[in-house]
């Protein structure tokens, strides 16, 4: 083993990756990290500091109002992690899987034939370890690296897409409330107050909007309408908000028509939710006939890959 680490032709990198570590080591730890206790997780909180430090902060936009920072937060929002996570502990976390990956891969790139000839060793099995061969694994790994890296994007988007669906399911429930409640003469300033203290997936949002509408009703509404925006349950927001401009049997028409939109809306849902895991399900059912074929494909393939490549064509 000592012999292939002598012979490997990339230990030259070796002292240049040390020195890359030295420097981004020191350029981390002279900095002094902010401990801001914005989460209860202290691994959130320890996310966060390193947003601020060097190289994290050269990734990050400062600019809060920006399009693509405002979007990857409606996505934490939408995958319920905003007491988790934001924006710069996300992108901290993605920073320093990519330097925890670069810094693994790269002592595999130098010392990858060493370790292979020891897993050889350890497992008594046959490795390739000529020099095709051990560029085939570093492309391998530099495309793992590359899937490692946008985990935390899909986990997290596929986290959104589930809740997004979940979120929608109980607003006729709630717009079906709101009109009971005007059908009973009650004022907005009460509805609002009932829906904040009623047990459900909604009631942080209720709760918030109706502290800011008892400070100014425009931004409550405003705020109401942000956090429900592209389910359909905005149009009941604004029509509370515009109650003094109709009459309450008007009003309550919309919201009825508007509840009948909902429902329909969550009914798709379902069912491209219910048709898209019997695709699921039938796809898992071939995928045993699939690899029978693949298996009896395989000696086929091999052997014709084998005339080809020693010149011998089939008789016919």
């Amino acid at each position: 083993m000592s012999d292939v680490l002598i012979q490997n032709n990339f230990l030259y990198l070796l002292p240049l990756m040390v020195a890359i570590v030295i420097v981004l080591s020191t350029m981390l730890f002279s900095q002094r990290m902010k401990h801001e206790k914005i989460f209860e997780d202290e691994t959130a909180n320890f996310l966060h500091g390193l947003s601020y430090l060097k190289p994290f902060v050269w990734f990050i936009n400062p600019d809060e109002t920006d399009k693509k920072v405002k979007a990857q937060q409606t996505l934490i929002n939408k995958a319920g992690l905003h007491t988790k996570l934001n924006y710069r502990s996300f992108i901290s976390l993605q920073i320093l899987l990519l330097i925890a990956g670069l810094l693994v891969y790269g002592i595999l790139f130098v010392s990858l034939e060493a370790w292979l000839v020891l897993i050889g060793f350890m497992f008594n099995m046959p490795i390739d370890t000529t020099p095709g061969g051990l560029q085939n694994t570093r492309l391998f790994l530099a495309m793992a690296l590359l899937v490692v890296m946008i985990i935390p994007t899909t986990l997290l988007r596929m986290r959104a897409k589930r809740n997004d669906f979940l979120f929608s399911q109980d607003l006729p429930l709630v717009q079906l409330s709101i009109i009971l409640m005007l059908r009973a003469r009650r004022p907005i300033s009460e509805v609002l107050f009932e829906l904040s203290r009623t047990e459900n997936r909604y009631r942080e949002i209720f709760e918030t909007g109706y502290r800011i509408y008892l400070r100014d009703k425009v931004e409550g509404y405003e705020y109401l309408r942000s956090q429900f925006m592209g389910t359909g349950f905005e149009d009941a927001i604004d029509v509370l908000e515009n109650m003094g401009d109709y009459s309450k049997e008007e009003s309550i028409l919309v919201l009825e028509n508007g509840l009948q939109l909902l429902i329909r809306s969550g009914q798709e849902k379902k069912r491209g939710k219910a048709m898209l895991g019997t695709l699921f399900s039938q796809f898992s059912m071939m995928l045993p006939f699939g690899g029978v074929i693949l298996l009896g494909a395989v000696p086929v393939i091999v052997y014709a890959f084998s005339m080809l490549s020693s010149g011998i064509a089939p008789t016919p």
